[in-house]
């Protein structure tokens, strides 16, 4: 497992933050970058926004608009957060990827969680992509319905 952010900007290998955007609103977007992708077949990446800020208000984070777009040039996927089902959770899980080829799968997800999603729900995108997960962190008990409402 790793994690690539702000203070980790190539936390991950293969992976670069390219553009960090602290202003929050429209005052611009993040990239990140997946490298040598021909490389990482079938390497797996969860997906998540944590609503950083010093007051956290969490009714910025729910009419925020926040969206990602991944694309490889040739596919492109799309999701808005929806805030339906959001409940003033710090992060929000986006959804899941995995290398193929020269692309990738992305399998959404769209849960809301208080805790860092790589502690509380590690093989997430493993068990989305039907990887089988024997270690105690295996969370069989995961229910989507939990964190829709």
């Amino acid at each position: 497992a790793c994690t690539t952010y702000y203070g980790k900007k190539t936390g991950c290998e293969g992976i670069s933050l390219d553009l960090d955007n602290v202003n929050g609103g429209n005052n611009g977007v993040e990239t990140i970058t997946f490298h040598d992708i021909e490389n990482k077949q079938d390497s797996v990446y969860m997906i998540f926004v944590h609503h950083y800020g010093s007051t956290r208000d969490s009714e910025e984070f729910r009419s925020s608009g926040v969206h990602l777009t991944l694309t490889d040039g040739k596919v492109t996927s799309a999701v808005a957060m929806d805030a339906d089902s959001f409940n003033g959770e710090e992060h929000w899980v986006v959804g899941c990827i995995k290398m193929v080829g020269a692309s990738y799968e992305f399998a959404p997800v769209n849960v809301f969680l208080n805790s860092k999603p790589d502690e509380e729900v590690p093989n997430l995108c493993l068990e989305k992509f039907g990887h089988e997960v024997t270690t105690e962190a295996s969370y069989a008990w995961y229910n989507p319905r939990r964190y829709y409402g």
